[in-house]
Formats: C-alpha cells, sequence, structure tokens
C-alpha cells in the first residue's frame, strides 16, 4: 500500500504521531438493545475520546428497534451525522445479524425460489433380480442412472438404466388423530412428509445405482434458511431493500441536494457464500452449459466418482462455474451500486479462490481470534489455506489489485480476558501480514443479559481498561499509517494449487477439507492441502513474506523485465508447491514469464494432467517438462515424495529460495529455534528507503542479529508506535544484534549511505531496577469488592433440585428432567404431526448458599436489568427484596440494578432464592447475581473480612476473585541513589498482560498497556532509602462476567 506520489517519508512528521480517522480502528458497533439519540451521542463522543476513527454500524440482536423501520432510518440517520460532528467515519453494516443477503428476511420472503440448496449424492449397490426399494429424502432429482458391475469389479459404462422414472413420492410418516368431521366418527389416519423413494427391479447382475439431487438446505441461523447469492433477481432485492432504503433515508428524496457519500464511507458485506459442501446452486445446470459447452447433468457421477471420464475436468468445471456465478450476481452487483454512490465496498467473506473478492474496493478477511503467546506453527496450521482466515492472502489480492486499503474482522470469541496486550499482539502480526485497516469485533452497545454473549469482548467503555483504550487506538493507527505508506517488497509469489484442490473436491470455503468419499483420494487431497500449507509456513517461518498468486489472474498480469506485474505487486520468483493441472492459459503466461528471465521453483512434482479437452495427459506433462529443459538457470524442480514435513527439502528449499530473493537484510536468531516465533516484513519507500518489520509473537525473550547484505551501511531509527516518535539506533554496517521482550516488536527505518558517526539512543548508560512482589503489598480496589453467585439449584416442585449455572429455561429443561408430563402440550393442525412445546405459566425456583465468617458491615445485591426475565422475586435469608428499593447504577453497563441488602446477610450460612413465573423458554435466571461490599471472598467462596494485604498474582488477587476494575498495590521499598535514567521493571516481568500504572513517591511514570512492561525513570525522582512504590492493575471483565482467568504458559481458560 503505498501513495504513489510521495517520495520521502514525510508521513513520519505529517501522518506518524497523531494519524488522521482514515487511519484509526473502526470497530463493529453493535446495536444490540434499546438505541436511543442519547446513547448514540455519548458513544460516539466516547470513540472519539480514545481515538477510534469510525464505526461500521451493525444490526445485532439483542436490539429493540425494528430494523429498516423508519425509527431505524432515523437513529441511523442521526448516528451519522454525530459521526460527521465529531470529524469520524461513519460505515454501514449491510444486515440484521448476518450473513449479508437475507435484508432482515425480506429478500426470502419474496424469492422463496432463492432459497439455498445443498448438491445430495447417494450410491447404491444393487442384487438384480430383486425388487430395490430405497428411501431418499425430499428433493429435486437430477440424474438417477443404474450401471453394471463387470465380473473384475469394474463400471460397465455403456451397460447403463435410467432409474428416473422409477422414482416416485410417498409420504412416510404416519399420524392418528382423534378428530373428527361428524358426530359419528372421531378417529383418523393421516400421512405425512413426502419423500423420494426409487422402488425398482433390475436386470440380473451386480448394480451401481448413481442418484444425485438437489434439496433446500433448511434450518439456518436467524431466518431459518438463506438465500442463493447465485439468484441475481434476489440479490437486486437486497439491494433494493436495503441499500436503495438506505440511501433514501440518509439523502432525502432530493438526490441532488446530498450524496449518500456524506453519511457513509461505505457498506461492509459479511460472510456471503456457497453452503453445500460440493458448491451447488439450482442455476448451475443452465449456467454450466453456457460457459462450459456441455451438460452438466449428462456428467453427474464424474462429481464423486473420480474414475468417470474426464472426472477432475468436470469437478473443476462445476467449481469454476459456480464462483463465475456467485461472483458477477452478488459482488459485482453490489460492488457497482457501490461505485455508482461514491461509496466504499468492502467485504469479510469466503473465497472460492483469491479472485471471488476481485470487485471489493476494499478487500477483506476474518482472523486474530487467538490470545498472546498462541504459536505461530498452530496459527499457520490452521488458517494459511483458508483464504478468508488468511492476512496473507487478504493483503496479496490487494496488492495485486491496487488497492489502498484491505481489512480484517478481528478478536470476535476471544472472550472476556482479551486484553489490549493481546489485541496489540494481534495487530503486530496482521500489520506485518500487510493489513492496514482493523475493524474491530465488537463495540457492544450494551453487555445486559445474554446480549454479552455474542461473540464476545465488547472492547468499548463497558470494560475497565476502557480507561486506557487510547493507547491502543494510538498504535493501531500508527500501524495503519506504516503500512499504509510503504511499500511491500516481497517479489516471492506462490501458486495457488485451487484448479487441483476443485478438482479433488476440497472444499474451498472451510480451507480445502475434503468433502469426497473416497478414503485414497481424501489422502490425495490432504497431502496436496498440506504440502501447499507446508510451503507457506516454511517461508513466513524463516522471515520470508510471499503472496498467493491465482492462476485465474495469472493471465491478466504483464511480464516486464523478468516480472510479473499486477497492480502494486512485482515478482521475480514463483514457487509452484505440488499440483496436478493449472488452466492453460495460466501455463502460456509462466512460459512468457520464463522467457523474460523470471525465476520458478516447482517442489515435489511438476504437472502433469490436462484439464484441456484438447489435450492428452502426456502432452500436459511435457509441456511442463519443457520449461524445465529449456530454462535450466531458472526453473527449479526439487522432487519430494509424500508429505513435505517428512521429506527434507526444508534447508535445501529456502536456501534456494534466499539466493534467488537477494534480500538487503537478513535476520537470524541466537538462537534457533527463536525463529518459529518471529514475523519479518521489509517495506520500502520510492527513494529506496526500506522499513523493517520485526514481530515476536513468542512469550519467552530473544535475540535477533541483522546482517546487512548489500555493500553500503544504513542508518537505523526506531519507528516507535508506542508514542509516534522515531530514535536513532545507529548503524548498520556488517551485523547489528537487537534484544526483544516477550511478545515486543520493533519497526525500523533503514537509510542507505551515512557516516557511521550515527548514534544509537536506544541502548544509552542506563541502570535496571527490578522491584520485587515477593512480599505483600497494601491492596485495595477502586469501588466495592464482588462476590458472584453463579452455582445455582433449580426446581419445579422444591423437592427435586438440579445444579445449574444462569440460562435460559429451555435449556434447563434440556439439560436435565425439570418439567412434568404437565408441563408440555402437544399441539398440531388438522392432518400435520404432533409438536412438544413448553406449556406456560411455568414456575420454578432457584437457589444458592454462600458462608460469611462474619456479617459485612455493607452490601449490595447487584444484578442485571434482564438478568431474570418472568415475573419473579428474590428472597435473601427468607426476607424478600422489595423490587422498588433498586436503583440503576453504572458498573461496567447503564442497565445494572442494585439495592442495599445490609441488614438482610448475617454470619454463617446464607441462602438466596428466586421464584420466577416464565412466559416463554427464554425466561429465568439467566445471567449471575452479584454481592458488592467491603468483604473479601476466600479460595472455597467464603465471604471473609476484606484483605488489606496481599501478594500480587498475574491470574488474580486472592480475596478478590471476582474483582474486575482498578486495583492499587502499595508498599515502601529501599532503593539506592543514582544518576541519569533508570528502567524499572518488576519481577514478575512481562506474565501480567493487564494495564499497570507505576508511580513512585506520588509520581505517575505512566500507564503500560502491552509489552514491554517498563517504565523509563530520572534519578531524581528516587531517593536513598524509603520509597514509596504505587502499581495501579486494571483487569478485564473476565472475573466478574465468567469467573475465569487465563493462564498464558498453559495457553487456557481456568476457572476461578
Amino acid at each position: 500500500m503505498s501513495r504513489g506520489g510521495k517520495i520521502m517519508t514525510d508521513w513520519l512528521k505529517t501522518e506518524f504521531e497523531n494519524p488522521k480517522v482514515q487511519y484509526r480502528v473502526k470497530p463493529f458497533w453493535f446495536w444490540n438493545g434499546d438505541i436511543t439519540e442519547e446513547g448514540i451521542e455519548k458513544q460516539i463522543r466516547e470513540m472519539h475520546e480514545k481515538g477510534v476513527g469510525g464505526f461500521y454500524l451493525s444490526a445485532r440482536q439483542g436490539q429493540a428497534v425494528p430494523y429498516l423501520s423508519q425509527k431505524w432510518f432515523s437513529l441511523v440517520k442521526y448516528a451519522c451525522e454525530c459521526a460527521k460532528a465529531y470529524g469520524m467515519e461513519a460505515w454501514l453494516y449491510d444486515e440484521y445479524p448476518y450473513p449479508s443477503g437475507m435484508g432482515g428476511g425480506e429478500v426470502l420472503r419474496r424469492h422463496p425460489e432463492a432459497e439455498h440448496k445443498v448438491l445430495s449424492h447417494v450410491r447404491i449397490e444393487a442384487e438384480g433380480g430383486t425388487e430395490l426399494s430405497h428411501e431418499l429424502e425430499n428433493g429435486i432429482i437430477l440424474y438417477a442412472k443404474a450401471f453394471l458391475v463387470q465380473g473384475n469389479g469394474s463400471i460397465d459404462r455403456e451397460s447403463v438404466i435410467d432409474v428416473r422414472d422409477n422414482i416416485g413420492i410417498l409420504q412416510t410418516e404416519q399420524i392418528y388423530q382423534i378428530t373428527g368431521l361428524t358426530m359419528y366418527n372421531n378417529k383418523r389416519f393421516f400421512s405425512y412428509g413426502p419423500q423420494n423413494i426409487l422402488n425398482v427391479t433390475l436386470p440380473e447382475g451386480k448394480w451401481i445405482v448413481e442418484i444425485y439431487y438437489e434439496k433446500p438446505m433448511g434450518d439456518f441461523k436467524f431466518y431459518g434458511g438463506y438465500i442463493d447469492p447465485c439468484h441475481e433477481d434476489a440479490v437486486k432485492t437486497f439491494l433494493d431493500t436495503t441499500h436503495e432504503a438506505y440511501k433514501k433515508a440518509l439523502t432525502g428524496e432530493d438526490e441532488q441536494k446530498s450524496n449518500l457519500s456524506d453519511y457513509a464511507k461505505g457498506i461492509f458485506s459479511d460472510e456471503v457464500g456457497m453452503l453445500s459442501p460440493v458448491p451447488w446452486s439450482d442455476r448451475v445446470p443452465e449456467a454450466f452449459e453456457r460457459i462450459k459447452g456441455y451438460s452438466i447433468l449428462e456428467n453427474m457421477p464424474g462429481i464423486y466418482d473420480a474414475s468417470w471420464p474426464n472426472s477432475y475436468r468436470i469437478r473443476y468445471d462445476l467449481y469454476d462455474v459456480v464462483n463465475q456465478i456467485f461472483v458477477e450476481s452478488y459482488h459485482k452487483q453490489v460492488s457497482d451500486w457501490c461505485e455508482q454512490e461514491g461509496i466504499q465496498y468492502c467485504t469479510e467473506v469466503p473465497f472460492m479462490r483469491l479472485s471471488t473478492q476481485r470487485y471489493s474496493h476494499i478487500p477483506g478477511g476474518d482472523t486474530g481470534h487467538e490470545k498472546a503467546g498462541r504459536e505461530l506453527e498452530w496459527i499457520y496450521d490452521k488458517y494459511l489455506c483458508a483464504f478468508r482466515y488468511s492476512a496473507n492472502a487478504v493483503a496479496s489480492l490487494a496488492r495485486q489489485l491496487g488497492r489502498k486499503q484491505c481489512l480484517i474482522e478481528s478478536f470476535h470469541s476471544v472472550g472476556w480476558t482479551m486484553t489490549l496486550q493481546d489485541a496489540k499482539w494481534m495487530l503486530d502480526r496482521l500489520a506485518a501480514s500487510g493489513i492496514n485497516q482493523y475493524v474491530f469485533h465488537a463495540f457492544y452497545y450494551t453487555i445486559e443479559s445474554i446480549n454479552k454473549h455474542d461473540a464476545p469482548p465488547s472492547q468499548f467503555y463497558q470494560n475497565p481498561y476502557w480507561k486506557h483504550y487510547r493507547k491502543l487506538a494510538d498504535y493501531a493507527a500508527r500501524l495503519s499509517v506504516y503500512v499504509t505508506e510503504t511499500r511491500e517488497t516481497t517479489e516471492i509469489a506462490v501458486l495457488d494449487p485451487v484448479p487441483s484442490l476443485w478438482a479433488l473436491l476440497g472444499n474451498p470455503f472451510h480451507g480445502f477439507p475434503y468433502e469426497g468419499e473416497d478414503k485414497e483420494e481424501k489422502e490425495k487431497c490432504e497431502q496436496l492441502r498440506n504440502n501447499w500449507m507446508y510451503t507457506t509456513k516454511t517461508l513466513l517461518l524463516n522471515q520470508l513474506q510471499y503472496n498467493h498468486l491465482d492462476s485465474e489472474m495469472l493471465p491478466e498480469f504483464t511480464v516486464e523485465n523478468g516480472r510479473l506485474k499486477h497492480g502494486d505487486a512485482s515478482y521475480k520468483i514463483v514457487i509452484i508447491p505440488p499440483s496436478l493441472f493449472y488452466e492453460h492459459s495460466a501455463y502460456l503466461k509462466l512460459k512468457e514469464f520464463a522467457e523474460a528471465g523470471g525465476n520458478m521453483v516447482f517442489l515435489g512434482n511438476l504437472p502433469y494432467l490436462s484439464m484441456d479437452i484438447h489435450e492428452t495427459d502426456c502432452e500436459a506433462e511435457e509441456k511442463w517438462n519443457w520449461l524445465l529443459e529449456e530454462y535450466p538457470s531458472q526453473v527449479t524442480f526439487m522432487k519430494a515424495e509424500g508429505r513435505f514435513e517428512n521429506a527434507d527439502i526444508e534447508n535445501a528449499f529456502i536456501e534456494k529460495i534466499k539466493q534467488l530473493a537477494d534480500e538487503p537484510v537478513d535476520i537470524l536468531f541466537a538462537e534457533e529455534t527463536q525463529r518459529k516465533n518471529f514475523i519479518t516484513s521489509i517495506r520500502k519507500n520510492e527513494d529506496g528507503t526500506l522499513f523493517l518489520s520485526l514481530v515476536n509473537q513468542g512469550k519467552r525473550p530473544a535475540d535477533v542479529i541483522l546482517y546487512n547484505r548489500r555493500s553500503s551501511n544504513y542508518k537505523m531509527e526506531q519507528i516507535k508506535m508506542e508514542d509516534g516518535t522515531c530514535i536513532a539506533s545507529g548503524c548498520l554496517q556488517n551485523k547489528k544484534k537487537l534484544k526483544f521482550a516477550p511478545l515486543e516488536s520493533k519497526y525500523f527505518r533503514l537509510t542507505k549511505e551515512v557516516t557511521l558517526e550515527q548514534k544509537d539512543n536506544t541502548n544509552g548508560k542506563e541502570r535496571n531496577l527490578i522491584i520485587s512482589t515477593k512480599e505483600p503489598f497494601s491492596v485495595r480496589v477502586h469501588g466495592s469488592n464482588v462476590f458472584r453467585l453463579a452455582k445455582w439449584k433449580i426446581s419445579r416442585d422444591r423437592k427435586q433440585w438440579f445444579a445449574t449455572e444462569p440460562m435460559t429455561l429451555i435449556e434447563q429443561a434440556a439439560a436435565f428432567p425439570l418439567l412434568e408430563k404437565e408441563d408440555y402440550i402437544y399441539q398440531s393442525t388438522f392432518g400435520t404431526p404432533k409438536h412438544v412445546k413448553m406449556k406456560f405459566p411455568i414456575s420454578v425456583a432457584y437457589r444458592t448458599e454462600f458462608e460469611a465468617e462474619s456479617k459485612p458491615k455493607s452490601a449490595e445485591i447487584m444484578l442485571d436489568r434482564r438478568a431474570i426475565t418472568g415475573t419473579y422475586k428474590i428472597r435473601i435469608n427468607e426476607t424478600e427484596v422489595n423490587r422498588d428499593v433498586f436503583q440503576y447504577r453504572f458498573i461496567n453497563d447503564e442497565h445494572n440494578l442494585v439495592a442495599d441488602i445490609s441488614n438482610l446477610l448475617k454470619e454463617g450460612n446464607n441462602t438466596v432464592e428466586i421464584e420466577v413465573e416464565a412466559e416463554r423458554e427464554s425466561d429465568g435466571l439467566k445471567d449471575p447475581i452479584y454481592l458488592l461490599g467491603n468483604f473479601g471472598v476466600s479460595d472455597n467462596h467464603v465471604l471473609i473480612r476484606q484483605p488489606e494485604k496481599a501478594v500480587f498474582d498475574s491470574h488474580y488477587i486472592k480475596g478478590f476473585p471476582y474483582y474486575s476494575g482498578d486495583m492499587t498495590f502499595e508498599n515502601e521499598m529501599v532503593f539506592d541513589k543514582c544518576d541519569g535514567t533508570v528502567n524499572v521493571s518488576f519481577d514478575f516481568y512481562d506474565t501480567c498482560m493487564d494495564c499497570l500504572e507505576l508511580k513512585i513517591n506520588g509520581t505517575s511514570l505512566g500507564v503500560r498497556a502491552f509489552t514491554p512492561y517498563q517504565w523509563k525513570c530520572q534519578a531524581e525522582l528516587l531517593k536513598q532509602g524509603k520509597n514509596h512504590v504505587e502499581l495501579i492493575r486494571t483487569n478485564t471483565l473476565a472475573n466478574m462476567l465468567e469467573g475465569t482467568y487465563f493462564d498464558y504458559d498453559k495457553h487456557e481458560l481456568v476457572n476461578i
């Protein structure tokens, strides 16, 4: 990503310290509650103050304002105007809630014919001469033929019988009802549930019956179904009901006075894809014949049977047709609409191949869902083959299309233990991969009740660390400036073996897992997939960046001076992992590339099959071998059999690529194992200035050695993402050693040809002061301590009790035999099956107990306003707590209710009982209840005196296990007097990932939100002898909301 007109690195002066709004974080802003103008303005102001640049306004489950109603649009317009007033960017999200395309359900209502279809296959082994009866699902039969099996077990393709006419319909479910139309009879029999039934007697012999049919996908989240995005008319209706509606609501009737772009920068499409394991649409048969010139319906067995003539070509053609009509029907339509309106079309959608998002103005993906310290190799193994989850793939496409921005939706489902350190750790990885727009999942309008469980966390003002969020927001914005204003330099492309994976029935929407039915073919698919992943992973773990290359887009590249060029991409090396074949047009472009001096490295095998009906397999193999023979100095073949991880090719492969790449700087490590924790990226400006990203993703310190591979020296300056400064870091002549704290990243500018007098201001003579935390500190919380009541018993009759956590009544009824026969009702209409429903109202009782060593001096009960739904009463020690005494108080959210219960608690055993009369399945005790007060909580969950002293622990503090917020630790420490600057840290080093503020003798040294957790202290601040030390720790909501902490050493979530 670069601005072609900029040559010098003046962005470090003009953009970097305080980045403009276009570089800043834009989270999903989940409208998931009772939305008001007052709440909108308050929350936008909060975002603005913390350095957030805008938002994607997202309708989300839990919202109380009807989607696409006049009130909805009025609030959206108010939010857009409010954002503009604060100098922020408003972006629209095009669905409620997701995936895109449904228009809040309206599209499927208007286009029932566009319901998503799934391709199903049945293969039956049959004996001739006897009647065969086989029940199929209810669907449209596409193909049904029987093939004679010869004596050697092979199938005789000539001996075939079409059995489509032998398939009929039966209603297979029997219904007996006590009902009637007259007074003379009250018993009725009905049938229900039509199914396709094959009923045939085949001639003597053994037969294989192949049946293919399409059926509605059926129940799907939120709306009970999903549209087929290959239906062009349905997508047009989606645009009319959503995009056009937004345009009309925001601009008014007179479009001459305002444009949609005056209100919104762009619109986001999310998770649109094909959901059949083998991609399918009822639009395929017509499109297939039009595009490919032959009938897919006559060749259906080739989809699951690899022995069918031209099976691989049939599969490739099927996937190719689906991709074409999907992209043209959905992505091009939406992109064209956005372009016409002058706004950006940005996407986070599954790919069939890299080119699926070619119409996106801002291509996007969905990754960054781990906590700090997760091994890079684990991440690469999980994500590199799934384009949607690969930041490398998204950045590759953006570079090749010349897009200036590419985005990643990140952080969903990391959970409430996610810290700012976790976020920064993930952002460093994304930036090193070339991503420059960060879409955080998510900022919740509210975290009330079960709304908080929508793939948390909310990183918004509800979280205790929000007061320090500016540090992360500025860090992310500077990363965006850095990536946007420099150019990626990698000249290595890896040609994706997507055509081969399609031919082997790899599912492109989920990282190409095998979706066929043959064990040998499954191994073949998995081996090819794993070898591709090994190729890309090995490059990254050896500090070599690469771009993905799509063979469909390859013919569009130009060849200049031995390089493949397209958009902002320029490659002199193409790596080709094992594959079966590629399109002939891709071969011709690679041939042109070799003729112009380009370099190719084939791994494992050369392509050896033909996908062209006019070319034999032998001819295909010969043409690829010809490249090797004709250009031996440029085309390398590294033979390897089986899976690459067992083939011992890494050293030779990396040596060859490094030789060809000839990078200006080589990155090595004091310990070989450390390289697997690092990501390296080299970027540059037009004037030749290099920018080096060194990202330590590991939990251990590391030493990096830079080797200068050029004859000129480099002046080094460290670019500080934390504070926006750029400091001298000496020279790189031959080599230079750099030290990294755990999870620390460093960014450098390297300028050529300077004198050797360049100072190094990063490693001056400074003393290190390590403060011990072995002894207890005086400790105090900023507010009340918390006791979380999350373990309850539930009963219908107060005799039989079942242990439960807070959840909806239907979940509790499903978990154990809570309800009696009379609590259910069996309903049906005339001639239809009975369905079981709960019979309301249903009364249940919840009960929990806890011990108190002594009666707390003060105590309050706190619950979310929708923690209990239905009609309810709360009793503490048999005394009812009057609902009128509860008052709203902001404790992480506006909707918490608090009541004083100091007089109700007692020493010893205490009980809390809640009686609920439920009116719906989602009623009941759904969220924990909390006690607030000046007590402590012991390890065995007994209320005790609030501790005045405690030992600092990275997990949680004894006596305060459920507390979320600020906690201050104070002690008197004896230090020696010294001169200069002192580096202060604690003996727990970087194991505590929370926000930490250090004060010495009343003066704050600042807040550290991420590693390294070190503070610069001027010597005059330290006294000879005793010094007063304060450490203020701000944790996450996990302690309070979930009763958990995260063990980073074991990388596991732990219940307190």
